[in-house]
């Protein structure tokens, strides 16, 4: 705990968006486990989904002399700039929630769910409530994040299992609850027969 550190420590927190429902309460988790450790402060920045953003707010940590960052990326294939910087200062990075598609060098590291096991479990758990029949449409968040492709994957692998079920169309709403509202009102609107 950071109760037995001796010195303060500060982190600089880059997150690819302030206002995803998800990434905001990550970052506020973020907040308070810090508070409460008392030596530990964070500078958070909001990449607003800006790749070029993104590796300034990376420059401006390691200029500043933080001691770690977290690293909530734009995009998953995009990061080898910002593994670089940090490598180069010798700056510890953790990458929170969307896993970068690249090898991770030593004192870097990934904190996040398996995307492809959660696509397969979330498929597995529609068709046994679908009875193995009927319309499907997959509703995808940003086609830049590997969370996105690869729990795609794992819906589509599992439901290649099902003869009766059907992905009828797959459409991105970026993780975002507007655009998820406007694409399953379209979806709706087109007369198509939907089952989940």
């Amino acid at each position: 705990p950071a109760s037995v550190l001796a010195k303060d420590i500060k982190i600089g927190v880059s997150m690819a968006y302030f206002d995803d429902n998800f990434l905001t309460i990550l970052r506020q988790s973020m907040q308070s486990k810090m508070k409460a450790d008392g030596n530990v402060s964070g500078q958070f920045e909001d990449a607003k989904g800006d790749i070029a953003q993104q590796i300034q707010q990376i420059e401006n940590f390691v200029s500043q002399g933080v001691d770690a960052i977290i690293l909530n990326p734009v995009d998953t294939q995009g990061v080898k700039p910002m593994i670089k910087l940090a490598e180069n200062a010798k700056i510890p990075l953790v990458f929170v929630n969307r896993k970068p598609e690249v090898a991770l060098p030593a004192g870097m590291a990934y904190v996040g769910s398996d995307s492809k096991l959660a696509g397969k479990l979330q498929m597995e758990a529609l068709a046994k409530l679908m009875n193995g029949k009927g319309n499907v449409m997959i509703l995808m968040g940003e086609l830049s994040s590997e969370a996105t492709r690869d729990r795609t994957r794992g819906v589509e692998e599992v439901a290649a299992n099902y003869p009766g079920i059907k992905i009828v169309d797959k459409q991105t709403a970026k993780f975002f609850r507007k655009e998820a509202v406007d694409v399953t009102t379209d979806w709706i609107l087109s007369g198509q027969q939907i089952d989940a």
